[in-house]
């Protein structure tokens, strides 16, 4: 925007300079020297506006082309350079990796993602990554964290990150998304019933604590435990991500939370380390230039992932309320939930992820499986 006013300004200043050649020149209008600077003054008036009229017309062509990018992806069709050798195509992703992961800093190394007995103490004071006054990590809450980190660089050659959108339905991407060695989901979102586009196979899923809260009565009860018991059946065996640290209103809940997973022994809770967040968090206000802006859960885990996989697949990432074609999307996959506004930037998001596809770092699957299958 500064440019354009610039530009602007520029314009606004040859045409003034402009003028006042013409009106002097009028007084003495026989001047051979001023009717070359007259003429000057025109040229470059004119290369101005020229100028002025190129950096739109780029501006316009670069969001055209964002525009069609957004087409061929919710297509399936690639758009991403095409290169000569899987070599080039390597290093193209690895250089744009190196540079994510120098901007995330020590505190964003993956070694430290989530809290462990080795990286906390009992009585270490933490401060919650979102909203709340620090507190200090209790014996109980100590108990339920692994010994050792749960990641590291380079740990898996390909990873499935799969969002909760209803573009997945009759998408045929269950096979796809199995293929890779590593499945990420949020939110517990159910894979019973919806395997043909979703999966079947999860070794990482997150829990938002208003879920708990709200849909699981803060599991409060014995029925209540039971319930979320039944819907750990569908993830035995994979981590189950809690942002403890996140907002303090929800601290208890998450620690009760990652009680009664410890204890059903079907899943391993695991607490998010605040700090890896707020550097995560920073990378994205950066990426995003929003000074405030926190990334939703999704766009976290993708940011996180990158030094772990060495290909990042993504499912189901699609804030819209209609497919490319003009067909209707739901918000979710798996039930009729209404969306609504939330403290998330999706519009941007979306486009960061597009960026990061047209880098290489990931790959969007937005259309049809089935047409690749």
């Amino acid at each position: 925007m500064a440019r354009w006013v610039e530009r602007a300004g520029s314009t606004g200043r040859y045409c003034g300079f402009s003028l006042w050649i013409f009106r002097a020149c009028s007084r003495i209008s026989r001047s051979r020297i001023c009717r070359l600077a007259f003429l000057i003054s025109v040229v470059a008036f004119g290369a101005t506006i020229l100028f002025f009229l190129g950096g739109f017309h780029a501006t316009e062509t670069r969001q055209e082309h964002v525009y069609s990018q957004e087409l061929r992806l919710a297509t399936g069709r690639p758009t991403q350079p095409r290169v000569n050798t899987a070599s080039s195509h390597r290093n193209t992703s690895r250089t744009s990796s190196v540079e994510l992961r120098r901007e995330l800093g020590d505190a964003g190394n993956i070694g430290v993602f989530s809290l462990t007995k080795n990286n906390a103490q009992v009585g270490t004071t933490m401060r919650f990554s979102i909203v709340g006054a620090n507190r200090n990590i209790s014996q109980t809450l100590w108990n339920y964290l692994p010994e050792d980190a749960n990641f590291k660089s380079g740990q898996f050659q390909s990873c499935s990150v799969v969002g909760s959108s209803g573009i997945l339905r009759g998408s045929g991407c269950g096979k796809e998304i199995d293929r890779s060695q590593y499945v990420v989901r949020f939110n517990v979102a159910p894979v019973e019933g919806f395997e043909a586009d979703v999966g079947s196979k999860t070794n990482f899923t997150t829990l938002n604590p208003s879920y708990v809260k709200y849909r699981l009565n803060g599991l409060k009860t014995q029925a209540d435990r039971s319930q979320f018991g039944a819907i750990l059946k569908q993830f035995i065996g994979s981590k189950l991500w809690l942002p403890a640290f996140g907002v303090s209103g929800y601290f208890r809940v998450m620690q009760l939370t990652a009680a009664a997973a410890f204890d059903s022994k079907m899943v391993q809770p695991l607490i998010g380390h605040p700090e890896h967040h707020h550097s995560v968090t920073n990378l994205w206000r950066k990426m995003a230039m929003r000074k405030r802006a926190l990334p939703s859960t999704g766009m976290y885990f993708i940011l996180s992932l990158f030094d772990v996989c060495d290909q990042i697949n993504v499912f189901g990432f699609w804030p819209y309320e209609t497919a490319i074609n003009g067909s209707e999307v739901p918000y979710h996959y798996h039930n009729a939930a209404i969306g609504k506004k939330t403290i998330h930037d999706f519009d941007t998001e979306f486009q960061t992820l597009v960026n990061l596809y047209e880098q290489d770092i990931i790959k969007m699957h937005l259309g049809s499986c089935l047409e690749f299958s």
